[in-house]
Parts: structure tokens; sequence; C-alpha cells
């Protein structure tokens, strides 16, 4: 059984849902990064990130995609990048910037934002010049080498 946070993610990969303390778990986690994130932007004087939802599933569709095929990296089992997530799938079109954090095992929200915070090029991302971000959470139930999946999507829109 899967812990995941989108209904519509669940169902068009086939997998059963998880019970709605586990889908309201993972929401809540989900909004929990996206809080100590940009709680850290705030630290260095930076505008906080605003929520996107679509970026969110397609967070949400990578993290499980990672979890039902046992890996950990920016191309999905499909060989799509990041990029190509964004803006096939999200349809999102001329974003200025874009940019991906994936992790893998850590418990908590604050684990997952300070192995981020703890890694530079993650660091970066979070310190970047992006205006939205989509954070997507799965939790795999029972004994498992990853039992928690995160990935953080960021974008730039606007001027």
């Amino acid at each position: 059984m899967l812990a995941i946070a989108s209904i519509s993610v669940a169902f068009m990969n086939g997998c059963s849902r998880g019970s709605s303390s586990a889908e309201e778990r993972a929401q809540n986690f989900e909004m929990r990064v996206f809080e100590l994130t940009n709680e850290e932007r705030a630290k260095h004087n930076l505008q906080p990130f605003i929520w996107h939802d679509e970026l969110a599933e397609v967070a949400r569709a990578h993290s499980l995609d990672m979890m039902q095929n046992d890996f950990l990296r920016h191309r999905g089992s499909n060989n799509f990048s990041a990029r190509e997530r964004i803006e096939g799938v999200a349809g999102i079109i001329g974003a200025r910037s874009w940019s991906e954090n994936i992790a893998a095992g850590q418990a908590t929200p604050e684990d997952v934002v300070r192995s981020w915070m703890d890694s530079p090029h993650y660091r970066a991302n979070i310190f970047s010049f992006a205006t939205h971000v989509g954070v997507g959470f799965v939790a795999r139930i029972g004994d498992a080498t990853h039992p928690t999946y995160w990935t953080q999507k960021f974008i730039g829109l606007g001027l």
C-alpha cells in the first residue's frame, strides 16, 4: 500500500490508494517542506516561493516513479529529464529557469530539507531565482531500502 498525496497519480499509475490519513500525512509533509524551504530563503533575504499545483503533481509522479522502479536519479524510468517532465507533463512552457531536488530515505520534512541544504547543488536550487515550487512525497509501507521518496521542482516564471 502506498501513502501518496495525489489521487490522480495513484490511479494514473495503477496503484492502490493509501488511507485518507496517509494521504493527509503526505500532503502535510509536502506543505512542511514548502514552509521549511521558504524559511531557509528568508534567512538570506530572498523572496518566498509560490506554491504551484502542477509542479507538485509532476513532483509526486516522479517520486512515485522512483519508488515503484527502485531508483534515485533525475531521469525518470521513461528517460524523461526534469525539464521534459515540467514542460511536457505539466504543460509549463517558457519558464526562464527550472531545477529539481530529489532524495530518498529521509523520515521527515526537516530531515529532507536539511539534507538538501547540506548539498551545495541542491542548496543552490533552493536559493535560486526560481519563483514557484511544487513538492512530491511518497512512502512505502513496510520494509524497504528507501521507504520515502521526495521531489522538489522549481521554475522561474515572469520577468
